[in-house]
């Protein structure tokens, strides 16, 4: 998959796989756009440096999703 220029990008609210240099190195991190610009999608924080390029990101892992959540529980609490 090739990276697309981010003037291709969704601006509909769709998280995507985006890359942005910054002054402490290069990064790739989940964004999405909205009316005030990009933001992070873990935390909506905006970034000063914004991102130049683009991919969509892959689909969700069948195993280990979202619907398994006792992976991330305390030992002492599994069953």
């Amino acid at each position: 998959m090739e990276w697309k220029p981010i003037e291709t990008a969704p601006k509909d609210g769709t998280h995507v796989i985006a890359y942005r240099p910054t002054k402490y190195g290069e990064h790739i991190e989940s964004m999405y756009f909205d009316d005030d610009g990009w933001f992070f999608s873990f935390d909506g924080e905006y970034g000063e440096e914004q991102p130049t390029h683009w991919i969509p990101r892959p689909a969700a892992p069948k195993e280990g999703s979202s619907d398994d959540r006792r992976h991330l529980q305390a030992p002492e609490s599994q069953p």
